[in-house]
């Protein structure tokens, strides 16, 4: 599931990305149980890497 949340974010518009974030978040305060939780966090840290992958290869693009 998390390798899917971090492609899928490339993907989508910033509404989407926007909404999925906060599902991920308010979820994840939910605490429901350890194995949720785990994915979650998971889910968070794939989209974090792609985000700032892309981040730094537009900033690359844009400094040379």
């Amino acid at each position: 599931m998390w390798m899917a949340a971090g492609h899928l974010v490339m993907s989508c518009n910033n509404a989407v990305f926007v909404e999925l974030l906060e599902f991920l978040l308010s979820e994840l305060a939910k605490n429901a149980n350890i194995s949720t939780t785990r994915t979650y966090i998971q889910c968070l840290g794939a989209i974090t890497y792609v985000v700032v992958t892309f981040c730094c290869q537009q900033l690359k693009c844009t400094l040379v």
